[in-house]
């Protein structure tokens, strides 16, 4: 029997991975002072916000599809 919490754990695990990748890019691009290598932190920041965005639609779709339960933070 599948656990029907396991998804919801799955997308947060995804949503704080991709949080945290985002917050070291901010990071990285606030020190670095190539204007080429900027664009590129700019891009992984990018990436990563749409990321998070999609965990997070993922997310409220497994909440609304009747996964009510959701897990505490570990």
């Amino acid at each position: 029997m599948t656990d029907p919490v396991e998804p919801l754990r799955r997308l947060r695990h995804e949503l704080r991975g991709a949080y945290h990748h985002l917050l070291l890019c901010i990071d990285a691009l606030t020190v670095e002072t190539n204007n080429d290598e900027r664009l590129v932190w700019l891009e992984h920041i990018d990436r990563a916000a749409d990321r998070c965005d999609a965990a997070a639609a993922e997310m409220e779709a497994a909440i609304e599809a009747g996964q009510e339960h959701v897990p505490a933070a570990e």
